[in-house]
């Protein structure tokens, strides 16, 4: 005859082999978080057609003829939408009046154009795994103080 505590002892054990083989298969990678060491390549696969990110650079300090076709993404987490001097924003952009946080880019980089009607950016990241990889890509890499 079983006891409870036997019965008790095979579930914890079938449960945990089905979340490591769940968490194998990456059903349960969204569960712990977004994957910041993917960030570069998400970044520059996802965002570098576009718009540059070199760390080692200030956005500040890029002239617009260096611009992309896009602003400079270094230090864009905690800085104000449409603040790089030295970038041509859309009036869209310029008119808004928040900073960059994880619910401010999670909203315009889902839907642009419903954020900021007007504004030059057309690509929306649908994926929300890839979005929230890229927010914390920005996140983690800022180098720029809220503005």
């Amino acid at each position: 005859m079983r006891t409870w505590s036997k019965t008790c002892n095979g579930i914890a054990v079938l449960l945990l082999v089905a979340f490591a083989t769940l968490d194998a298969r990456g059903v349960g990678a969204q569960q712990r978080g977004p994957d910041v060491s993917m960030g570069p390549a998400i970044v520059e696969g996802l965002c570098g057609g576009c718009h540059s990110f070199d760390p080692a650079v200030a956005p500040e300090v890029v002239p617009q003829s260096e611009q992309a076709i896009g602003p400079h993404l270094q230090g864009v987490y905690g800085r104000r939408a449409g603040s790089v001097p030295s970038y041509p924003y859309s009036e869209a952009l310029k008119r808004l009046d928040v900073a960059w946080t994880e619910d401010t880019l999670r909203a315009f980089l889902s839907d642009p154009l419903k954020y900021a009607p007007g504004t030059k950016k057309l690509i929306a990241v649908k994926n929300v795994d890839r979005l929230d990889e890229v927010i914390a890509y920005l996140k983690a890499s800022r180098t720029a103080p809220a503005r």
